[in-house]
């Protein structure tokens, strides 16, 4: 999983950053490994591109499968 450093503090209960919490402990328990990344809208961008009409924002991108991975790496 890949999460974005700049997720900010929400006052809302069940806000982005309550999530957040649940899912990186359950990624803590399932033995999923995450890796801290780029800004929201850096993230947004490397995955929805430039061309939008407004900037696109993801605090968290998911891989979840890797097969054929190997192949296109060589």
């Amino acid at each position: 999983m890949i999460v974005s450093v700049d997720i900010q503090l929400n006052p809302i209960s069940g806000a982005t950053d309550d999530k957040l919490v649940k899912i990186l402990d359950l990624c803590k328990h399932k033995g999923v490994p995450v890796a801290y990344s780029c800004t929201r809208k850096e993230l947004g961008l490397a995955l929805y591109g430039r061309f939008m009409a407004q900037q696109p924002k993801a605090s968290v991108v998911s891989v979840i499968n890797i097969t054929g991975f190997e192949e296109v790496r060589s």
